[in-house]
């Protein structure tokens, strides 16, 4: 795979979901959030500005150059551009400000928000590379966003991810979108 892969499924995947690229350092959003995080003591400013990809107001906020496979793997850089593109759909089903609440107010809400969408990176990095994420490791992620009650109920639902990557039943609108492009895409080399 080349960066311009990675780059084209952006394109994609963001413009059908209507987002925006944004460099995460040059944003006074988050830079102000960073600071309150640690106001707080969530995590410190530099772990959120460097670790974490932050999807809101139909903004992406990166923290590396997309397509920069030094960064990141091409794989990755793909199952979290489908992540992010996952958040968007789910700020859709109802207004986008409740989303928001939910997600910063309610521990519950933003474990299923977070566990849809890394559910959506298994699915990618799976459709992309064959490898089979362990569902343990996985959802230990959660402990990141202050969600260690939740992390048992994550390897759970990732469990049940890997046990249906052959069924689409359960995908979501971007999991349709991510491995039809895929699919188109890997034809193209053929």
């Amino acid at each position: 795979m080349t960066s311009d892969v990675v780059l084209r499924f952006a394109e994609y995947m963001f413009g059908k979901w209507d987002l925006e690229i944004v460099k995460k350092e040059n944003s006074w959003l988050m830079n102000f959030i960073g600071w309150f995080l640690q106001l707080i003591r969530v995590m410190k400013k530099k772990t959120f500005m460097e670790r974490y990809t932050t999807t809101m107001f139909g903004k992406v906020y990166l923290n590396f150059e997309l397509g920069n496979l030094e960064q990141r793997s091409w794989a990755s850089q793909m199952a979290l551009i489908a992540h992010e593109s996952e958040h968007r759909r789910q700020c859709t089903l109802g207004p986008s400000w409740w989303w928001r609440l939910e997600y910063l107010f309610s521990k519950k809400k933003r474990a299923l928000y977070e566990m849809w969408a890394y559910g959506t990176s298994i699915k990618i990095t799976y459709n992309l590379t064959g490898y089979i994420i362990d569902s343990y490791n996985y959802a230990q992620k959660l402990e990141d966003y202050g969600l260690i009650k939740y992390v048992k109920s994550a390897e759970k639902y990732y469990e049940h991810v890997i046990a249906n990557l052959h069924n689409d039943t359960y995908d979501s609108q971007v999991d349709i979108d991510a491995k039809q492009w895929i699919k188109d895409e890997m034809l193209s080399y053929a």
